[in-house]
């Protein structure tokens, strides 16, 4: 990948650069991305793929779906480090070896055993009562 072009003026709080167009203010790198590549398509945002805000270099921007872009961004980074630093599940039960299930479909993703049993009765109890089991 080349190399980032940081734009050196003024910033918004989430560390895009902004401009004036001589109508309003605008993102320095969606400007940027307009006036080289071309206008973005209706329903799309562009993706730093750099991971740089402040870059406008349009070799570093891609159009995808809100949905894509937050996929690819920090959000699951943080939410990962959010989730393992909890040393109880919801319902007070203590994360440790013993009580902790890696969900094999989602390995960021950790289940307390305890709850994980307690759903199970439950679910057996339901099936009884109904006739199933």
């Amino acid at each position: 990948m080349s190399e980032c072009w940081y734009f050196a003026r003024a910033l918004s709080k989430a560390g895009y650069g902004v401009i004036w167009n001589g109508e309003k203010v605008v993102y320095a790198h969606r400007f940027m991305y307009e006036s080289v590549v071309g206008e973005i398509p209706k329903g799309l945002e562009l993706d730093h793929l750099c991971r740089n805000r402040s870059c406008i270099n349009p070799e570093h921007l891609e159009p995808v779906t809100r949905k894509e872009n937050t996929i690819r961004g920090l959000a699951p980074i943080v939410n990962a480090m959010l989730q393992k630093s909890k040393t109880h599940c919801p319902k007070g039960h203590e994360y440790n070896a013993k009580n902790t299930y890696i969900r094999k479909d989602r390995p960021n993703h950790r289940d307390c055993r305890k709850c994980r049993n307690i759903a199970a009765r439950k679910c057996e109890n339901k099936k009884r009562l109904a006739g199933v089991l």
